[in-house]
């Protein structure tokens, strides 16, 4: 889901501590999305019921706002960082020379029965809130790599599904292991999830993801891209469909940043693709965005 918590994030950026002596940047925009998905709603667009779970994904569009702003602050050797990017994920990273570690808040939108048949479904709202743990270690010619665990607990509020059906309970909690390695031409992240039998039966998973990314300067622009990968097993017996399932998930991206005044101002666009194939076609998902912003670097 993309921005669909605009006036939510303003809130948490006029509210949270303002920790950091310096607002690295802000930026604001609109996205333009198109997806097809039975899963996942969205804000402005009035989903339409499902007449069988057999059908094709939903085809639905519309133009989200969104806001994401930096600020850094240094205590002698350490760096905290608050960061709220595109995606509603509000966190705060306190880096040391080699550990490290992060809190992390992200709002959503789930249905409450995403099954439901012939009436229209209705949303609410998720939250994910997590802490992570962290080592670096600088490495020869600017290289950096980067092991964290993080624990993050899942909560779907006003969850009809769960009440049908203790077995699809979504409420859990979610352990990653990354490991990031970073050099002055790309980021490349990998780690494994598992929800550790914390959720319904159905809704038990793990899994593995893959992340590369890279940024590249050119006069006045910076063009940055990425690509990324997820395979999801799940574990128990979805009742409705009387089988497990497994998910491939595929990710990318390319933006373009054009600097057009010294005194910091930027625009940006970029288009973003995710496509999820699932041995459930009811799970598949297809999404594709081009979103434009305009920032400010301080």
């Amino acid at each position: 889901m993309y921005c669909f918590f605009s006036r939510f994030v303003f809130f948490l950026f006029f509210s949270f501590p303002l920790l950091a002596d310096t607002l690295n940047y802000v930026e604001i925009g609109a996205i333009a999305l198109s997806q097809k998905s039975n899963t996942e709603p969205m804000l402005f667009h009035a989903d339409r019921s499902l007449s069988t779970l057999d059908g094709s994904p939903i085809v639905q569009k519309e133009v989200d706002p969104y806001l994401s702003f930096q600020y850094i602050t240094q205590r002698d050797t350490q760096k905290i960082t608050t960061i709220l990017n595109e995606d509603n994920r509000l966190s705060l990273r306190v880096e040391g020379k080699t550990v490290g570690g992060e809190v992390f808040v992200r709002p959503s939108y789930e249905f409450k029965n995403p099954y439901q048949l012939t009436t229209a479904r209705v949303s609410t709202l998720a939250l994910e809130t997590g802490a992570s743990g962290i080592y670096k270690k600088s490495l020869a010619n600017n290289d950096s790599v980067e092991w964290s665990y993080t624990v993050a607990h899942k909560k779907v509020f006003d969850d009809l599904l769960a009440q049908q059906l203790p077995s699809l309970q979504r409420d859990g909690y979610i352990h990653t292991l990354n490991f990031t390695w970073t050099n002055p031409f790309f980021k490349l992240t990998t780690g494994a999830f598992t929800t550790l039998h914390t959720m319904g039966e159905g809704e038990n998973h793990q899994g593995l993801h893959f992340k590369l990314s890279s940024a590249y300067t050119i006069n006045q622009f910076q063009i940055v891209a990425s690509t990324g990968f997820t395979h999801t097993q799940y574990n128990g017996v979805n009742p409705f469909f009387g089988t497990s399932h497994r998910n491939n998930s595929f990710k990318g991206g390319i933006s373009c940043e054009y600097d057009f005044s010294p005194k910091g101002y930027y625009l940006i666009t970029g288009v973003t693709t995710h496509q999820t194939f699932s041995t459930l076609s009811f799970f598949d998902v297809s999404s594709n965005a081009l979103f434009v912003g305009m920032g400010k670097n301080f």
